[in-house]
C-alpha cells in the first residue's frame, strides 16, 4: 500500500537540495499531499491542492517535475501505482493552480489600470479594460473547455479581440498581437495534450506580451507634459537617452555600469510584477546614495556616474543588502558591475566587461585595469562573440566544419582504438576551434542542425573509407527536431552496414530532463541497428531506474568521477557497483579523461571494459589516423 509518509521522505532526500525554497515542512507536507491525491485520483481535493501549490510559491513546472521523478522512484521500489487515465487528474489540479494565478494577475491588470495618466483617460481606461477582460476570459476558456482546437481559437480571437489603440503604429501592433495569438495557440494545446509544465511556461510569456501591450497602450496615450522622453517611466530615473547626453559633460567622472545577476528567472519564477518591484527599488536605493548620478540603462541595467573608482563598492554592497519576501520566501539579490573612465566608447566597453565579469563571476572589474592586463581585448573578443553568427555562416557554408576522432580502447588490447568518438571542430584560416568556443552560440541558431547534418555525413564517409566505428554525439535539441531525426534515419536506412558501426552517444542529464522524447528515439533508431551510449554518467542524476529503462548499450562514466578514482574511495565505490550493475544486465562501460597508466590499472580492476582519454589517444583529424 502507498504511504503518504514514504512520498513525503522521497522529495525531502532527493529534492529540497535543488529546489532551496521547498526545504519548509509545510511546503514538502503539502508536496506529499498533492503527489498522494494525485496517484490515488483523489478528484474531489486536487482543485484545492491546485490553490494551495500557487499559494505556497511553488511553481507549477516544479511539481510536476517533482511529480515525475517521484512516481520513477517509487516504480524502482516495485510500488502498485495507478497510472492510467492520469490526464483528468492531472488537468484537475492545474485548473485549480492556474485559476489561483489568474486570480494574482487580475491584481496586475488593476495595477495598470489605477496609475494616474490611466484614471484620467477614459479612452484608455476603456482600452485596457477590453483587453484584460479578453486575457481573462481567454484563459477561462481554456481552463473550462470552451475552446478546443486552434481553427476554434482563431474565430474566437477575431471576435473578442477588439482592442481598439488609436494613433498607434500598425506594424508595432500586429507584431505584439500576432506573438500574442501563437503563444495562445500554443496555451491551449499544452493545455489539451496535458503537458502542464509547458503550460505554466507559457503562461507567463502570454502574460508578459499581455504587459507588453498595456504598456503600449498607456505610453500611446502619454503626452511630453507627464513623462519627458529623457524619463524612465517604471522608476522615475533619468534613461538611456539622458545617460548618453550626460556622458559629454562628465568626462572628470568614472561611470559604473550595473547589472542584476538571474533577473531573468526572478520574473519567471516570481512574476513580473516582483520584478517591476524590484526595479523600483534598485532604483530609489541608488537615488539615496550622496554624490552619484543614476540611470536606468536596458532591461535590468542601471548606470551611475560618480566620482571617484572607491565608490563603487560601496554602491554595490547596498543594492545587495536589499532583500524581498514573496509568498514568505527570502529573495536577496547580486550585482555585477562594471566601471571605467568616462570617454566616448565607454558604454560599449562597459558592455563588454559586464559580460567578461559575469563569465569569470568576479563581482566588478575595473576596465582600466584590465586594459593593462590586455583585457583591452575585453573589447575585441567580445565584438568577435558578436559576429560569431555570420563566422558560423560561412563555416556552415563553405565547408569548414571537420570531425576530429578520438579513440576508444577495449581493456583486452590498449595497442590499437576499438573504436572513434567524433568531435566537432571549425576551421577559420589557419586556427581550429573547439566547441568550448562556439557550440554554445550555435546551439541558439537554426545552423545548429546544420552542422549536425554535415558532421554526420562526413563521419558516414569516414566509416566507408576506414572501416571504423565511430561513436555520434547527439543533443536532445537534435532528438526533438523532426527534421533532423528524419534526416539521421532515412541515411541509415540507405546504408544498413553502416548503421551497424554508429553509437549515438547522448548525455544523461539530457536523458533523464527529457525522458520520454530521447526513450522514443532511442526505441525506433536501436530498430536500424545503431547502437547507444549515455554519456556523462554520474554528472547529474544518476538515475539507475530511468537510465537502465532506455535500454543503452554502453554507460561513459563522467571524466570528474574517473579523475578522482585514486584519492577517493567512494568514487572508487561508485564505479564499482555501477559496473558490476552493468556486466550483470550486458551494459559495457567505457571510462572516460583516462589521462594516466596508474588510473588505467586501478579501472582495470574494477572490470572497466573500455578506456578513453588523452593519455591513449588525443582527438585529430581524420587523415592523420
Amino acid at each position: 500500500m502507498l504511504e503518504k509518509g514514504r512520498i513525503g521522505e522521497i522529495i525531502r532526500e532527493n529534492f529540497t537540495k535543488h529546489f532551496s525554497h521547498i526545504a519548509d515542512k509545510k511546503d514538502i507536507e503539502l508536496l506529499s499531499e498533492a503527489v498522494y491525491s494525485l496517484l490515488n485520483h483523489k478528484m474531489d481535493s486536487l482543485s484545492k491542492l491546485g490553490e494551495r501549490l500557487f499559494l505556497s510559491g511553488i511553481l507549477l513546472s516544479h511539481f510536476f517535475y517533482i511529480f515525475e521523478k517521484v512516481v520513477s522512484l517509487l516504480e524502482g521500489e516495485k510500488k502498485n501505482l495507478r497510472l492510467e487515465n492520469m490526464l483528468s487528474a492531472k488537468r484537475e489540479l492545474a485548473k485549480g493552480y492556474i485559476k489561483e494565478e489568474l486570480k494574482f494577475d487580475k491584481h496586475l491588470f488593476e495595477r495598470y489600470k489605477n496609475r494616474k495618466i490611466a484614471a484620467e483617460s477614459k479612452e484608455l481606461s476603456e482600452a485596457l479594460n477590453m483587453h484584460t477582460s479578453w486575457i481573462i476570459n481567454f484563459i477561462n476558456s481554456i481552463l473550462d473547455g470552451t475552446i478546443y482546437e486552434n481553427s476554434e481559437l482563431d474565430s474566437w480571437i477575431d471576435k473578442t479581440q477588439q482592442t481598439e489603440i488609436p494613433n498607434l503604429d500598425n506594424n508595432t501592433y500586429k507584431k505584439i498581437n500576432n506573438s500574442l495569438k501563437e503563444t495562445a495557440k500554443r496555451l491551449l494545446k499544452a493545455y489539451r495534450n496535458g503537458e502542464y509544465f509547458y503550460f505554466s511556461v507559457l503562461y507567463r510569456e502570454f502574460m508578459g506580451y499581455s504587459s507588453k501591450m498595456q504598456n503600449m497602450l498607456i505610453l500611446n496615450f502619454m503626452s511630453e507634459e507627464i513623462i519627458s522622453i529623457y524619463t524612465d517611466y517604471l522608476t522615475g530615473l533619468d534613461n538611456q537617452f539622458k545617460l548618453k547626453k550626460d556622458l559629454k559633460k562628465y568626462a572628470d567622472k568614472y561611470l559604473l555600469l550595473i547589472d542584476i545577476s538571474n533577473f531573468r528567472e526572478i520574473n519567471i519564477s516570481y512574476g513580473f510584477d516582483t520584478g517591476d518591484k524590484i526595479l523600483k527599488h534598485t532604483a530609489e536605493v541608488l537615488k539615496s546614495i550622496e554624490n552619484c548620478r543614476a540611470y536606468r540603462f536596458i532591461g535590468d541595467e542601471f548606470a551611475v556616474i560618480i566620482d571617484s573608482k572607491e565608490k563603487s563598492h560601496k554602491i554595490l554592497k547596498s543594492l545587495e543588502s536589499m532583500t524581498f519576501t514573496i509568498n514568505h520566501h527570502t529573495i536577496s539579490l547580486f550585482f555585477y558591475g562594471a566601471l571605467g573612465k568616462i570617454k566616448p566608447n565607454i558604454l560599449e566597453l562597459a558592455e563588454y566587461g559586464l559580460i567578461k565579469t559575469k563569465k569569470l563571476k568576479n563581482h566588478i572589474i575595473d576596465l582600466e585595469e584590465s586594459e593593462k592586463n590586455n583585457l583591452a581585448g575585453v573589447s575585441l573578443s567580445n565584438k568577435d562573440l558578436l559576429s560569431i553568427n555570420a563566422q558560423l555562416k560561412v563555416a556552415v557554408a563553405s565547408d569548414k566544419i571537420v570531425p576530429y576522432l578520438q579513440g576508444i580502447f577495449d581493456a583486452c588490447n590498449l595497442s590499437k582504438p576499438a573504436k572513434y568518438e567524433a568531435l566537432m571542430r571549425i576551421r577559420f584560416k589557419e586556427k581550429t576551434i573547439t566547441p568550448k568556443e562556439f557550440l554554445s552560440i550555435l546551439k541558439n541558431t537554426y545552423l545548429y542542425f546544420e552542422a549536425t547534418k554535415i558532421m554526420f555525413l562526413k563521419c558516414v564517409d569516414v566509416i566507408e573509407r576506414r572501416d571504423i566505428e565511430i561513436n555520434f554525439n547527439l543533443s536532445v535539441l537534435d532528438i526533438i527536431n523532426q527534421n533532423t531525426t528524419k534526416f539521421l534515419k532515412t541515411i541509415l536506412l540507405k546504408k544498413p552496414e553502416i548503421a551497424q558501426k554508429i553509437t549515438f552517444e547522448i548525455t544523461e542529464e539530457e536523458a533523464i530532463e527529457n525522458f520520454r522524447e530521447v526513450k522514443k528515439f532511442i526505441s525506433d533508431i536501436k530498430k536500424l541497428g545503431v547502437k547507444i551510449a549515455i554519456d556523462d554518467f554520474g554528472s547529474g542524476y544518476a538515475n539507475y531506474s530511468y537510465i537502465f529503462n532506455m535500454n543503452p548499450d554502453y554507460i561513459k562514466i563522467d571524466g570528474n568521477l574517473v579523475s578522482e578514482i585514486l584519492t577517493n574511495d567512494k568514487q572508487v565505490v561508485f564505479i564499482k557497483s555501477l559496473v558490476d550493475m552493468c556486466k550483470n544486465i550486458g551494459i559495457k562501460t567505457v571510462a572516460e579523461f583516462v589521462d594516466s597508466k596508474e588510473k588505467i590499472e586501478k579501472l582495470e580492476k574494477l572490470g572497466i571494459d573500455y578506456f578513453q582519454g588523452f593519455y591513449l589517444h588525443k582527438p585529430e583529424p581524420c587523415d592523420k589516423l
